[in-house]
């Protein structure tokens, strides 16, 4: 953790304009210690295995699940994470584990059960999102809503060592929403399209001529769609986008795509390797690709087929559904995983009950209750509409909803 009066020291003055490094003192845990973070652990957004652990990232806090027996816990930002809203993790081949969240780039070294956050800033000291990280030694290039940094683990005890704003043809200060090295390049996907420069010396990157880029322009495929995941298998990059996944033909002279045939409107939400095969988490389910033949994954038990990311640890499997949560499974059919996180993000009042216990209106969603550290729907007739809540002088509640009337209890 940032100590008071620690002073980070900048490699390069220009990068001031896009990223600041700040002291994270007054945000520091023990400012938080009594505190109690209730988070909504729905919105999955990338799912791994840390230690015995499989870890959710949300935009509520992480849930980290015991496989053997689904036991877990959320861990936020009274845990020591300084922020509850994640995108993606990794653990170095020294055994550190590093998390992308919104403004913080947070560690937990090897052997270590505390975390330390490096703030990313910009130039309005606003926080930015991080959103992909790629392991380089002793650097981590961390893809960010507003361009590319490479991170230097070790000088000053982690600092920014240099930021990428801009990549060939493709708009400046775009989103890099996924990062990928192969042996002397970096990969970078962005909405717009993607690039790809030579990292042996990163200070040529600086120059937007130095970056070789692939957009609709040379891609006919691209056109219209977004790119949302990079991964490279079997000495290919593979692209995933808002409708399809592609195979890069690349070459200095010449460069084409293969598409994969997925169901038209596609979305591929994630790709990663599992057991030498390349998985595609879509918005229809799960494939899998050997480099000859894409295969569905049969599954049973999810609410829809909209799969944002999974991961199997021994034989249990993992699955994050947009917007419902984690679902796991020994078999084909899936349950998801009871935790104590809110029913939704958006908290619009909250109340206490006659006996004291907090209900809480969670917005096109329903009332619910603390009871046993579980938020528990109030009571189920009412509408997903839930607006407001109080109380009166003789302890009635009232709630409000959304279409659905006001209701005294």
């Amino acid at each position: 953790m940032n100590q008071p009066g620690k002073t980070v020291q900048w490699t390069n003055a220009a990068l001031a304009a896009l990223f600041t490094l700040a002291v994270l003192a007054p945000l520091g845990w023990t400012q938080l210690a009594g505190w109690r973070t209730f988070g909504a652990t729905r919105d999955v957004k990338y799912i791994d295995i840390v230690g015995p652990e499989v870890w959710a990232l949300t935009s509520g806090g992480i849930l980290a699940v015991n496989p053997a027996d689904l036991s877990n816990r959320i861990l936020t930002n009274t845990d020591g994470l300084f922020t509850n809203d994640f995108e993606h993790l990794l653990t170095d081949a020294g055994g550190d584990l590093w998390i992308a969240g919104l403004g913080r780039l947070i560690k937990r070294s090897a052997g270590s059960s505390s975390f330390e956050a490096f703030p990313f800033l910009d130039q309005n000291r606003a926080f930015v999102r991080l959103y992909a990280l790629a392991d380089d030694q002793t650097r981590l290039w961390v893809g960010t809503d507003i361009g590319l940094a490479l991170f230097d683990k070790i000088t000053g005890g982690g600092q920014i060592q240099d930021s990428y704003q801009r990549f060939g043809s493709i708009p400046s200060q775009t989103d890099v929403v996924d990062v990928i090295l192969t042996t002397d390049s970096v990969w970078v996907a962005t909405p717009d399209g993607l690039a790809v420069g030579e990292r042996i010396d990163p200070l040529q990157l600086k120059s937007f001529a130095n970056w070789a880029t692939f957009t609709s322009s040379n891609l006919p495929q691209l056109f219209g769609q977004t790119i949302t995941s990079l991964q490279s298998f079997s000495n290919r990059i593979i692209i995933g986008a808002s409708n399809g996944a592609y195979l890069l033909n690349y070459s200095p002279i010449d460069t084409s795509l293969d598409t994969l045939p997925l169901p038209a409107g596609t979305k591929v939400f994630e790709l990663r390797i599992e057991n030498s095969a390349l998985a595609l988490y879509t918005s229809r389910g799960k494939y899998t690709y050997d480099g000859t033949t894409l295969a569905p994954i049969t599954v049973s038990g999810t609410p829809g087929l909209r799969y944002t990311s999974g991961v199997t640890s021994g034989l249990t499997s993992f699955i994050g559904v947009e917007n419902r949560g984690v679902y796991s499974s020994q078999t084909d059919a899936y349950s998801v995983v009871s935790n104590p996180s809110l029913p939704g993000p958006d908290v619009r009042d909250i109340t206490l009950t006659p006996n004291g216990a907090p209900l809480a209106a969670f917005w096109f969603d329903h009332f619910a209750v603390l009871s046993g550290g579980q938020w528990l729907p109030f009571d189920t007739i009412f509408p997903k509409a839930a607006g407001s809540a109080g109380s009166d002088s003789t302890g009635a509640l009232w709630l409000g909803t959304e279409g659905g009337g006001l209701w005294r209890f």
